[in-house]
């Protein structure tokens, strides 16, 4: 059950919800053709009381890298990456909750886009986030990329039936569930849902998948498609004309003055030693130059921090979840009033659309 809110400051949205956000990683077995990996599972905890409670969560992303290079850097941690979530907390009651299944982009890693998980967890979802061993980072660095079939699909479902066997499953609603992905996760997350008839909705960031979403079967889903202007790995027209295929229920939602990576926290990674990329090959990490541009794109002028963009991210996906699953006032903080708000507060300028 997701939490109630007045309907008041249509921008309340962008601001952490009234839960904690807490965060436990699972196991997730060998599938099809797919090696056994792991799912990162956000989720709702009561607010700070008398009890004491860490909440940060530091991953160490050597974690990522392939075997052999892991090995070589020996016992030394690698890029340091803290995320604000309690590990292994209680679930907050008052559930079931519904659960948001989330695709990583290419090169990435299943905590890539951690505040927007974290914040999904404030707001009372459940999200679950698989590694894709098909064309995670590690697969990328180490050449051994199976790009273009449908393992990273099998990922997601295979990751869904992990969380229905663990620890949660008590605390989760899998006849709701929707699919947020960023750049190829948002084609694994179209793909997925057209085949997964539990899901409800749809959040494409950063995805240029226009030939995949005129094959969504009925019943049609709601989808939100965002883009960032700048972006370099997937044009703004390319995800303009995905939502022009689409004959879903659609919203757009183009930011200005942001590239492909404003969907994830990569360029908050090592910023002060000259991004992910750049740190990772101080310590060995031999890293191709394809990797070294996607790595980099959104993480410098003439973009705008990240960071002002996030405030737009996080309110409107929480406003079109919310929606999805038919909590609060249909419409309710996903408008162009909504942006503008926003943006008069410091947050990137941001354009609405609605088909």
């Amino acid at each position: 059950m997701l939490p109630a809110v007045p309907p008041t400051d249509s921008t309340v949205f962008a601001l952490p919800g009234p839960f904690l956000a807490g965060v436990t990683t699972i196991d997730v077995p060998a599938h099809g053709r797919s090696p056994a990996t792991k799912a990162e599972v956000w989720y709702p905890v009561v607010p700070l009381s008398s009890r004491q409670i860490k909440t940060e969560t530091v991953y160490d992303l050597k974690e990522w890298l392939p075997v052999d290079q892991q090995k070589a850097l020996g016992a030394k941690p690698g890029t340091l990456f803290v995320t604000n979530a309690a590990r292994d907390e209680k679930i907050a009651p008052g559930g079931p909750y519904p659960v948001v299944v989330f695709s990583h982009g290419f090169g990435g890693f299943r905590v890539q886009s951690a505040f927007l998980m974290t914040h999904l967890a404030s707001w009372g979802f459940v999200v679950i986030a698989p590694d894709h061993p098909s064309r995670d980072l590690g697969a990328v660095l180490s050449s051994k990329i199976a790009f273009g079939g449908t393992a990273d699909i099998d990922d997601l479902t295979a990751s869904v039936r992990a969380l229905s066997k663990g620890s949660l499953r008590a605390s989760v609603d899998l006849f709701n569930l929707a699919a947020v992905g960023h750049s190829a996760g948002a084609n694994a997350a179209v793909r997925w849902a057209a085949g997964e008839p539990r899901v409800q909705g749809i959040v494409a960031m950063a995805g240029g998948v226009s030939n995949v979403f005129a094959q969504l079967p009925e019943p049609l889903r709601p989808i939100l498609f965002l883009s960032a202007a700048n972006d370099k790995t997937i044009s703004a027209q390319s995800i303009q004309n995905g939502y022009r295929s689409s004959q879903s229920p659609k919203r757009l939602i183009a930011l200005k003055d942001s590239g492909h990576l404003a969907f994830s926290d990569i360029c908050m990674m090592a910023a002060g030693r000259g991004g992910l990329m750049a740190d990772a090959e101080r310590q060995g990490v031999k890293v191709p130059p394809m990797l070294k541009t996607l790595g980099a794109d959104g993480c410098a002028a003439p973009n705008a921090p990240v960071t002002k963009a996030w405030p737009v991210i996080n309110s409107s996906v929480v406003a079109e979840l919310r929606a999805i699953f038919g909590s609060g006032t249909p419409g309710f903080g996903l408008d162009q009033g909504t942006l503008d708000t926003l943006a008069s507060r410091g947050s990137v300028k941001s354009t609405f659309t609605i088909g």
